[in-house]
């Protein structure tokens, strides 16, 4: 009798070539989209929120799932961690659901990007001097009047549904920016650009008072202070921090691992000897199965063929000698002594068999 199965059907599994070509290829997204990689699995995306903050999405895309990150930038949100990874997105948590979800990679990104454009990160904080330029570029009027005073509450992490009038300006046209714009986010291909000459100009500076200048050169405090209000030496703050914080948590989970490692050591320690005995045990038995198998020496077979004919033959004489000597029962006699005899002639027989082959 056959039953239905409850097992959902599996969509079929989109070509990576056809992922890549719903990306690079979408009109929303293409014209502020670059690869910056050394082959097509990276690729950077630009785009603007509706609070007038520009974000870089950076989308790798090797061989599985997708993952996605924002980079040149701290922020908090519902669907990003600690590294800026986008991990709220349901469809790219993990291999099992992409494959499950069916969706191209072209369709995820518009819906990451449309996501973050209408619910926009809080607390962000700009740390590359590339994405710096660029949302100098991007802010105007236009765009800082349409910030609302009221956001969502992401009381649970959901794709919004999109509505046409809550879209930021001229979303429909470009994702963000001209192609003119998007040149500026070549800046952010090296995190950090170290000139190859000292600067002969210093903006910070240019427009300071003399008596300013002298104060921060005299007074080591003032220096100081001055100094620590740089952007990017809060940038180099904020991401000393956040190393500092992630090496003290990989140091925290090893040693929490320790015990465990430890006694794994001593059981492949064990292991491992038991392992040789046993391989010195099944080298020995191979040693004494290839003898046992191989043909036997016909020398050796003759001499223990010989010494075994003359021993039976003069247990034969023996019995014979004894049974004069004592006169026991005959038919005794006669049964042990044709019965030693016999075992004297086949070892003869075989004797002659073998010497005559």
């Amino acid at each position: 009798m056959f039953g239905w199965s409850s097992a959902k059907p599996q969509p079929p599994r989109i070509p990576r070539a056809t992922h890549l070509e719903s990306y690079l290829n979408d009109p929303t997204l293409k014209p502020s989209t670059r690869n910056v990689g050394t082959d097509d699995s990276t690729h950077d995306t630009v785009f603007q929120t509706k609070d007038a903050h520009a974000l870089i999405l950076r989308v790798h895309f090797k061989h599985a799932s997708p993952m996605m990150t924002l980079v040149g930038v701290t922020a908090t949100h519902p669907w990003i961690d600690q590294r800026m990874r986008i991990t709220g997105y349901t469809a790219i948590q993990s291999d099992r659901t992409w494959l499950a979800s069916g969706i191209t990679l072209g369709k995820a990104v518009n819906t990451v990007v449309k996501h973050f454009q209408l619910y926009p990160p809080a607390n962000v904080h700009i740390t590359d001097p590339g994405l710096q330029q660029i949302q100098q570029k991007m802010s105007s009027p236009v765009q800082q009047s349409y910030r609302v005073s009221h956001r969502p509450v992401h009381s649970q992490v959901v794709v919004p549904e999109v509505v046409e009038s809550d879209l930021p300006p001229h979303f429909s046209e470009v994702l963000v920016f001209s192609e003119n714009d998007v040149a500026a986010h070549e800046a952010i291909l090296s995190t950090m650009h170290i000139p190859s000459s000292p600067p002969t100009s210093f903006p910070e500076i240019d427009n300071m008072e003399a008596s300013e200048v002298n104060d921060l050169l005299r007074n080591e405090k003032s220096f100081k202070d001055y100094m620590h209000e740089m952007p990017f030496v809060k940038s180099m703050d904020a991401i000393k921090l956040t190393k500092n914080m992630e090496t003290h948590n990989m140091a925290k989970t090893n040693l929490e691992k320790e015990e465990e490692l430890n006694s794994l050591h001593e059981e492949v320690e064990e292991l491992q000897n038991s392992l040789k005995e046993k391989v010195t045990i099944c080298t020995e038995l191979g040693e004494e199965q290839t003898a046992l198998c191989k043909p036997a020496d016909k020398k050796k077979t003759l001499k223990k063929l010989m010494i075994g004919k003359k021993d039976t033959y003069k247990e034969s004489e023996e019995i014979a000698y004894n049974w004069i000597k004592d006169g026991t029962d005959v038919t005794e006699f006669i049964d042990a002594f044709m019965e030693t005899r016999t075992v004297h002639h086949v070892r003869a027989a075989k004797v002659e068999i073998i010497q005559n082959s």
